[in-house]
């Protein structure tokens, strides 16, 4: 839900947020580079999810969102249009991975029997995290800045880290 909010969210803001960080026009490029990270995160981390189990390509997708953020932050203060483009690479990685790793992780814990309810459920935090932009939206409205939307994503990728840690992997018997 956490690695939800923050795709979600910085998508539906991405074209302000770059203008925001010193981006004048084609801010529909910024937002395309989401959407083409985020199909090509789904492939990588379906691999390393693969190859390397769990818990690593979940800490790395971690890892990706703070980067991501802090480039993002660093990009708004100093009014550097750059640091869009890494960011929005990071974001959208780390976004396609979450779907990614959700499937393999509900197969992996519950097993196949009642895989296609077991996977339903655990889209339910679609729902929730799709609120996120709306928070965002609200925090910059009362800010005037969208470092305080990116304050929010921050403690977003803090939970998910938490999680990701305390996830014990174990198959259901």
């Amino acid at each position: 839900m956490a690695g939800g909010g923050i795709g979600s969210g910085v998508i539906a803001h991405a074209g302000p947020i770059a203008a925001s960080s010193g981006v004048a026009g084609a801010t529909a490029v910024y937002v395309g580079l989401l959407s083409v990270s985020n199909g090509v995160g789904r492939v990588i981390f379906g691999m390393l999810y693969d190859r390397l189990g769990r818990k690593a390509p979940m800490l790395l997708a971690v890892v990706f969102f703070g980067s991501a953020l802090a480039l993002m932050a660093c990009s708004l203060q100093v009014q550097i249009p750059a640091l869009v483009v890494p960011a929005y690479l990071l974001i959208g990685a780390s976004y396609g991975a979450v779907p990614t790793m959700a499937a393999a992780y509900t197969a992996a814990r519950f097993g196949p029997k009642f895989y296609s309810t077991n996977f339903s459920v655990m889209n339910l935090t679609l729902m929730c995290s799709s609120f996120s932009s709306v928070v965002s939206g609200t925090l910059y409205m009362a800010s005037g800045t969208y470092l305080s939307s990116l304050g929010f994503y921050a403690a977003l990728c803090g939970c998910m880290a938490v999680m990701c840690l305390l996830l014990n992997g174990g198959r259901r018997k």
